[in-house]
């Protein structure tokens, strides 16, 4: 996220305009991550703990298993691959403490209008169950609902406040095959058309 903001025009910003063409390129780039969790629609606060060193590449694995265990889950069937992006678990996670105890802090998206129902302690348990077999027992899971007031722009601050540049985190739609994905953005393509044309939005 870069101020393109003309050089020749900022000394006429207003004194506001002017502090925050001075933020640095690394507040901008978490501010803008945490935008992007608030447009997710995300709706719960995931800590996936692993209690024991495990790699950064390992981790990664572990979470795309996890978010592959969530649609399994939801769609009671183990082919979920075949399901494009947009309908399947919506999840990004922040690794914390890579070099010690590391663990991720995920935004989710498990409300009513994905699950089909509210989420609940039956939802927690399997989900806990999940990840505890994935980590072959020694992990532990924290699962709760974010509230109603600006909650994903507050657990998106928590959880890059150990943000730094080049930072690992992982999206559920990257271990989607291509053609899912492909297929996923088409979709959103075709949605957004529709409503800009019929005035909903």
């Amino acid at each position: 996220m870069t101020d393109e903001t003309p050089l020749h025009t900022r000394s006429t910003l207003t004194p506001v305009r002017k502090k925050m063409s001075l933020i640095s390129p690394l507040v901008r780039q978490r501010t803008a991550i945490v935008d992007w969790i608030s447009e997710m629609e995300c709706s719960h606060a995931v800590t996936l703990n692993v209690n024991r060193s495990v790699s950064m590449d390992n981790i990664r694995k572990m979470f795309g298993q996890f978010c592959k265990r969530v649609d399994e889950y939801r769609f009671g069937r183990t082919h979920v691959p075949r399901i494009i992006s947009i309908f399947r678990f919506t999840a990004i996670a922040f690794v914390e403490h890579p070099n010690s105890n590391i663990h991720l802090h995920v935004a989710a998206r498990l409300d009513r209008k994905w699950l089909g129902y509210a989420f609940g302690p039956r939802e927690e348990r399997a989900l806990d169950y999940a990840w505890r077999n994935i980590v072959q027992g020694s992990g532990s899971t924290c699962i709760k609902e974010m509230g109603s007031k600006g909650p994903a722009a507050g657990w998106g601050r928590y959880a890059t406040k150990d943000y730094r540049s080049g930072a690992e985190y992982f999206h559920s739609h990257d271990f989607h095959p291509d053609r899912s994905v492909l297929k996923s953005l088409e979709l959103q393509k075709t949605l957004t058309q529709l409503a800009l044309s019929t005035g909903f939005r």
